[in-house]
């Protein structure tokens, strides 16, 4: 009887615990008022350049940011996989660095200013990435692995919604931006 009940515990995980909903079939609304008031400070000019803020080391919302489109990479310096996805990360970014309608930007969850120094220099990486040391971003949106990536978009109310969130490598990403006609122009 025990094997039986295990038997249709695990079946029952492996059918509806493990199936994967689309992006589309998700609902992410109670993450939306997390990111809109995500509050991050800039502190380097080429930071404030490529946000196209005026003012030094403002505290900024994410919400503020005017853009289309957000892609926000949750990330841990010491995650292989996202050590892996740095190159492709950093070839993406190069190809929207100059495109108003897209930003994308990094937060190292549990690290500190020190660590994602080293990180950035080590795979040469040149978006932003602001430092989250407690983890609290990705604890408050239910990140349990790294790399993580979100993307949002600006909603008429000048809000931004998410429409994509997952955890794994850079290519699911890429292949939602090809499978979204129009996302990034």
């Amino acid at each position: 009887m025990q094997k039986i009940f295990y038997s249709i515990t695990l079946l029952t995980f492996l059918v509806w615990g493990c199936s994967p909903l689309s992006n589309a079939d998700r609902d992410f609304s109670v993450y939306n008022n997390i990111l809109n008031n995500l509050t991050l400070p800039l502190t380097t000019t080429d930071e404030l350049t490529y946000f196209n803020f005026k003012e030094k080391d403002q505290l900024f919302t994410v919400n503020s940011i005017e853009t289309h489109v957000v892609i926000i990479e949750v990330l841990s310096i010491y995650c292989p996989h996202c050590q892996k996805n740095a190159p492709q990360v950093n070839s993406f970014y190069n190809s929207i660095k100059n495109n108003d309608s897209v930003k994308l930007f990094g937060i190292a969850s549990g690290n500190t200013a020190i660590e994602l120094d080293i990180f950035t220099n080590k795979f040469d990486v040149r978006f932003p990435i602001f430092v989250d040391k407690e983890g609290i971003f990705a604890h408050k949106m239910s990140v349990k692995h790294t790399p993580h990536f979100i993307i949002a978009i600006r909603q008429p109310d000048d809000t931004f919604n998410i429409i994509f969130s997952e955890s794994g490598g850079f290519d699911g990403v890429r292949q939602f931006i090809e499978d979204t006609p129009g996302l990034i122009e």
